[in-house]
Order: C-alpha cells, then sequence, then structure tokens
C-alpha cells in the first residue's frame, strides 16, 4: 500500500484449524510474522507502523494496534483492519 509518499507493508498470516485453540493459532501466526520480519528486515525496519496481522481461526481476539503485530479472529477483522489501513485507502 503506498501512502503519504512512501510504500507501506502489511503481511498478513492466517491460521486456520479445527484441532487448535485460538491461542494456539495466534501464537502460530505471530511465530511466522516474526520470522518474516527478520527475513525482510531491510524493508519492514524502516517502517514506522505495524506491519503484520495475524488472523486466528475462533473468536474474541481483540486486536491490539500498539505493537509491530496485529492479531484478530473473524469477529474482529474489521476492527484491526480498520486500525490498521489509514481512512483515505
Amino acid at each position: 500500500m503506498t501512502a503519504q509518499g512512501g510504500t507501506r507493508w502489511l503481511l498478513i498470516e492466517v491460521k486456520l484449524g479445527e484441532r487448535r485453540s485460538v491461542a494456539d493459532s495466534a501464537r502460530a501466526a505471530v511465530w511466522d510474522l516474526f520470522g518474516y520480519r527478520r527475513a525482510f528486515s531491510a524493508v519492514l525496519d524502516r517502517q514506522p507502523e505495524p506491519y503484520g496481522l495475524g488472523y486466528a481461526w475462533g473468536e474474541g481476539l481483540k486486536p491490539s494496534l500498539d505493537s509491530d503485530v496485529t492479531l484478530c479472529t473473524p469477529d474482529t477483522l474489521a476492527e484491526a483492519l480498520a486500525g490498521l489501513i489509514p481512512a483515505e485507502h
């Protein structure tokens, strides 16, 4: 996404599963997103906004927009995206 004259990256990791709890899916998403952070540090280190969204199957995971990675479930996806993507897009 391009905003305010620069490019911003938002990596999305989706973890679905019937045999895994929401907490375990969220942890798996964070683990992978941190791996992407290391792999793409040359680009992501220059970005002040959160770079990752972890989408865990289940419900009740409230997004926190105060870190590099935001987590959500299907019922809180709209709230997470509203906090991550500026309104002008």
